[in-house]
């Protein structure tokens, strides 16, 4: 497939994160309704290193990506006037409740998780838990499933991290 012509058409913009420059290890100011941000952001953080993460690397992770988001969101207003733009992103930085579109000041916007589809499992039960009451996304895309054993199981099975604690 030729996507320059999707590209062109469409005037996707490419989000980068400027090499991370302004990232650091600072703190995020959290204002009215950032605590539940902060604290999904924590337990999601604290899940994909496996429980290993130690509290000041949580804090500083944590407060990256919510100014990822943040950064991301700003870019996207500003790149792209009134033309939209489409944002190819991991889902958690996708989630209207707490990721680039909560950040979406003057767009509207539209959010897909690709998910895995598994026979008999309805697709609600498929969203994480919401910060603010709405849906994470807007739209599922049931993809077909993959391995039940997480990145963090397998690792343990193959003696590579310790088992939980």
């Amino acid at each position: 497939m030729q996507y320059r012509p999707l590209i062109e058409r469409h005037r996707l913009l490419a989000l980068f994160l400027d090499a991370f420059r302004h990232f650091g290890g600072e703190g995020v100011d959290v204002v009215g309704g950032e605590l539940q941000v902060v604290d999904s952001w924590r337990e999601t953080m604290r899940a994909a290193h496996c429980d290993l993460i130690s509290p000041s690397e949580l804090e500083a992770t944590v407060a990256k990506q919510i100014r990822r988001d943040r950064s991301m969101a700003e870019n996207a207003m500003r790149g792209t006037g009134s033309a939209g733009v489409i944002a190819i992103v991991g889902a958690a930085h996708a989630r209207r409740d707490r990721g680039i579109p909560r950040y979406l000041t003057t767009a509207s916007s539209r959010t897909v998780a690709i998910v895995d589809g598994r026979p008999g499992v309805r697709p609600e039960t498929l969203l994480p838990a919401s910060v603010d009451g709405r849906p994470a996304f807007d739209y599922l895309w049931l993809a077909p499933p993959t391995d039940d054993e997480t990145v963090c199981d397998r690792l343990r099975r193959k003696g590579l991290l310790p088992a939980r604690r």
